[in-house]
């Protein structure tokens, strides 16, 4: 850094240098302020970068010894840890508790049928998914304490018969979780406690050939954030407006496939503003009623009704003259002339 310190004849030197002194000074002080905030940076990037690692979540399997009695198995996408054949609640704990900094995809319990799972049994890693097989289910409420945040997903496979019945579950302090699943279980009836509260972010829940006969009068009516649920391969032969909520703001699919239903009631879709797909295959309705559909034929993107044994008479005249959706299928069954037509290509000249 060069200044030039020639002095006009009139100035003394003092006076001369005060001028180039403060802007030297001037340039020195930033000089050491930028090397002070480079420092700074310095600082606060190590002390993040040692944070990081102190507080880091390993997603690959753990070592086998911390989490015996269970195991774990990954591949490219998912840490699936296996507890299989646990006699109590124990071995849960030991299995998953000493490995809190681990993040797991999935934890599977298999064949567990003795005492009781108490609610913070699964306290230790981030859980994804807990999938419970061939199970006694009876749990401590509310359940899977220390997974509020983490856990997004529960199934039951085979887990609930006439002898094991459905318990009620308290889910609400589960900010997580989406999605509810009951596969292949026994349950018969459906009843309205079978959920006590539900999470914010619940919305979806599946009940799929699960041996239903019957639903009481408001199963669903807590799940206000629901938005599909799937009640596929059962025997259920009445539902009513009553078992959802009201308004359903957010419901926007219902999938009944492979039930017994032969009617639905008038109200049926009404408030439910988010409604878009309907799948009804492979049931017994003989007839859709303009006072059940109507006011939502054109609002809807997909409707399935393949497998219905329809009665194309004049009392389904009026939707030969409606905007159908884009998706939708079923045939008819009567009258003869009629026979395997598609309900969307009928006009009202079939029906003469």
């Amino acid at each position: 850094m060069f200044f030039n310190c020639a002095c006009p004849k009139s100035y003394d030197r003092p006076t001369c240098l005060k001028p180039i002194l403060a802007h030297a000074f001037s340039l020195c002080f930033r000089q050491v302020l930028q090397t002070m905030e480079s420092w700074w940076y310095i600082a606060v990037v190590f002390s993040f970068c040692v944070l990081n690692q102190a507080t880091a979540i390993n997603t690959d399997c753990p070592h086998p010894e911390d989490s015996y009695p269970c195991y774990c198995d990954e591949d490219e996408e998912r840490t699936t840890m296996h507890c299989n054949y646990l006699q109590e609640n124990k071995q849960i704990r030991d299995g998953l508790g000493r490995i809190s900094d681990y993040k797991l995809s999935t934890v599977s319990i298999w064949m567990f049928d003795t005492g009781v799972i108490k609610s913070d049994a699964f306290k230790g890693p981030q859980i994804n998914e807990i999938v419970f097989s061939h199970s006694t289910i009876n749990m401590e409420s509310p359940p899977f304490l220390g997974q509020e945040d983490y856990l997004n997903r529960i199934t039951f496979l085979s887990c609930y018969d006439e002898e094991d019945l459905l318990n009620t579950w308290s889910l609400g302090h589960l900010n997580k979780l989406k999605e509810v699943t009951f596969e292949k279980n026994d349950i018969k009836v459906l009843k309205n406690d079978w959920i006590s509260s539900a999470g914010p972010m619940l919305r979806s829940v599946t009940f799929d050939n699960c041996k239903i006969e019957k639903l009481e009068d408001k199963v669903f009516s807590k799940l206000t954030s629901m938005t599909t649920i799937f009640l596929m391969d059962n025997k259920i032969t009445t539902i009513t407006r009553s078992m959802f909520p009201r308004p359903a703001e957010n419901l926007r699919s219902i999938s009944m496939n492979d039930n017994s239903l032969e009617s639905l009631p008038d109200d049926l879709f009404v408030d439910m503003p988010s409604l878009r797909t309907i799948e009804l295959e492979r049931n017994n309705l003989k007839t859709l009623p303009e006072s059940t559909w109507g006011s939502v034929i054109e609002k809807l993107s997909r409707i399935y009704l393949e497998g219905n044994p329809i009665r194309c008479d004049k009392n389904l005249k009026w939707i030969s003259k409606r905007a159908l959706p884009k998706t939708f299928t079923g045939e008819c069954n009567e009258p003869s002339k009629l026979k395997n037509k598609s309900l969307r290509i009928l006009t009202p000249a079939d029906f003469h």
